[in-house]
């Protein structure tokens, strides 16, 4: 079983190679990296979508305070978003959804910093509806850049999830 074209591409852009992948110490440590960073995105997730929960009115009027979203879908959405947050959250510390929770979570994450860069010009001041439990203030170029490096780490997740299956199959041939 071989690797996708496009894990191929990114294992490319740093320098892996089958063989690489195919070493028992490199495969330890990828696996360990790639728990690590599912249990930070995925506790992330999970944190952002139960602060949503418990402050839901908080959320709704930072939905229609965004400019793209129309003010009488806030209600409507704002449900399916939370859903979202919350099982790509569980979905990424559970090895089978890993690969998709991850793009599920690349989608949200890049839709939400599409919405806040455009109220970061648009509507200055208004509340990006991310934290409220810590954080209730407006957008800043600090969430965009948190966002982008979320975004970097569920590609890397995305990636490896495949990688772990090729590698795996491997090492359960070298046995027999």
């Amino acid at each position: 079983m071989g690797l996708r074209r496009g894990s191929r591409f990114f294992l490319g852009l740093v320098g892996l190679t089958r063989e690489h992948c195919a070493g028992s110490a490199l495969t330890m440590n990828l696996k360990l990296i790639v728990s690590i960073g599912s249990v930070i995105a995925g506790a992330f997730f999970i944190a952002t979508g139960v602060d949503k929960l418990f402050h839901y009115s908080e959320f709704i009027g930072a939905l229609r305070g965004y400019k793209f979203v129309p003010s009488g879908i806030a209600q409507y959405i704002s449900v399916p978003l939370i859903l979202a947050e919350v099982w790509t959250g569980v979905g990424l510390f559970v090895p089978t959804l890993r690969r998709i929770a991850s793009l599920v979570g690349v989608f949200l994450i890049l839709n939400f910093t599409a919405a806040i860069l455009g109220n970061y010009f648009l509507s200055p001041g208004s509340s990006c509806g991310c934290w409220f439990t810590f954080y209730s203030g407006s957008v800043t170029v600090g969430h965009m850049v948190q966002n982008l490096c979320l975004i970097g780490l569920l590609i890397f997740l995305y990636v490896y999830s495949s990688v772990q299956h090729t590698v795996s199959s491997q090492e359960k041939e070298a046995v027999t």
